[in-house]
């Protein structure tokens, strides 16, 4: 262990410990008393013998957050990467929340205590609990990152009982998912009748399909002889701060591994697509040198695959101009999926075309559109057990089950004449 020795400078006292560095160097380490200073020493000495980087001793929260930023930042070219949407909300709470707070502390130097204090500050501030745990997960990843790269040790922010799970309440909230009834879902397309938009919605509600993945569709995906598309690919919107060059938009591989799917279209889809062939054709012949070279199914003016806000602005005028619910894009996978459950279709078969990787999340999702699940379930058990079902067996047979026996036996009467009770091992016992 590394000894520390005393210094005096301007009438003050501290302690001096000095620890080697891998390579030669050497690091000092100071603190008020002599056991401080050496106990210091040895953890950093540790800290190198572990084989951490020596050149990141004295880097900051803020400026490894922003390389941890970098690194997973969405490209063609890093498979690393993750999607656009979560890359924006990762680098706004790491702006506006992590490092203005934790910062300037330098990363070896975080602990969890430093963290328990951060997110309850945070939580104190009037954040949603939901917020609180976005930046926490936020921060406890790029520290993995931190501990992978050997910045240091062990991550701070992911103490036990820093990611145990907290019991939820009962969620007494009305359901999340809105969807359209049958007679509404006729009067959407209706209204939706020569809009731009039309082929659009109509595949939208006759698929399921996400809108990043309907807005990735292409024609080389779709055969409408067959009456089939197949979803290979979503696009994601990059939400670039102001005046941060790039693509707005990038294609990548949908959600899941079972997104990637080939669905059968109605009729109705296949003549809707066809009208938006002809359409961008045209499009296409008047824009001329504007049109840029592409193959999407649903485009601007100029080819591009139009942004999902301005769809979503379109969409919710002509609903409220059919006195239709304002909904999300989204709500016409809910819409799909519930159409689906009220004909009958099974969930694996829901599951399937809806692209979820389980059906457990179908299920999750859209249980409670399954009505009379619970009443089918009484009824089935009725119909094994029930009066109806044993007289059955029984004229079959010409002997009653042996439940039916033991109902059929007449009540045990006691000298009385009073009804009496069944005589147990136990009473006999005690009689004795």
């Amino acid at each position: 262990m590394p000894k520390a020795f005393k210094v005096t400078k301007d009438g003050k006292t501290y302690y001096r410990c000095q620890v080697p560095l891998p390579g030669g160097g050497r690091k000092w380490v100071q603190s008020k008393t002599k056991r401080e200073a050496e106990q210091r020493a040895a953890e950093e000495e540790q800290k190198f013998k572990m084989g951490l980087d020596p050149d990141a001793r004295t880097e900051t929260v803020a400026n490894f957050m922003r390389r941890f930023l970098d690194y997973i930042k969405p490209n063609d070219r890093n498979e690393y990467g993750v999607a656009p949407s979560t890359h924006a909300d990762y680098r706004y709470h790491v702006e506006h929340h992590i490092i203005p707070e934790l910062g300037d502390k330098r990363v070896q130097d975080l602990t969890t205590r430093d963290v328990d204090l951060f997110l309850r500050k945070k939580a104190d501030a009037g954040l949603a609990p939901a917020s609180v745990d976005y930046i926490h997960r936020v921060l406890r990843r790029g520290l993995n990152f931190a501990v992978d790269w050997r910045v240091i040790d062990r991550n701070p922010a992911s103490s036990r009982t820093r990611t145990a799970k907290q019991r939820k309440r009962a969620n007494t909230a009305p359901d999340k998912i809105r969807a359209l009834t049958p007679n509404q879902a006729q009067d959407l397309l209706t209204a939706f009748e020569g809009d731009k938009y039309e082929a659009l919605i109509v595949t939208a509600i006759t698929t399921g399909a996400r809108p990043g993945e309907l807005l990735a569709l292409q024609w080389g995906e779709v055969d409408l002889a067959a009456a089939k598309i197949t979803i290979k690919q979503a696009i994601h919107r990059t939400k670039r701060k102001r005046g941060e060059k790039g693509s707005a938009w990038v294609l990548r591989q949908p959600k899941t591994p079972g997104s990637r799917r080939t669905l059968s279209i109605p009729d109705i889809t296949v003549a809707a697509l066809h009208q938006q062939r002809q359409d961008q054709m045209a499009q296409r012949a008047t824009a001329g040198d504007r049109w840029i070279a592409g193959d999407f199914v649903f485009t601007t003016d100029a080819g591009t695959p139009p942004d999902v806000t301005t769809v979503l602005h379109r969409f919710q005028k002509i609903c409220t101009a059919a006195n239709l619910p304002q909904l999300r894009l989204y709500d016409l996978r809910h819409t799909h999926a519930s159409l689906l459950i009220a004909d009958g279709k099974h969930p694996k078969l829901i599951a399937e075309r809806l692209g979820h990787s389980s059906i457990k999340i179908t299920m999750d999702t859209y249980g409670h559109l399954f009505d009379g699940g619970d009443r089918e379930a009484s009824d089935a058990m009725e119909k094994t057990f029930g009066s109806e079902s044993i007289q059955n067996r029984s004229d079959a047979s010409g002997t009653l089950p042996i439940g039916s026996r033991r109902a059929s036996r007449s009540p045990r009467h006691d000298s009385e004449g009073s009804l009496g009770s069944r005589v147990t091992g136990a009473d006999r016992i005690r009689s004795n």
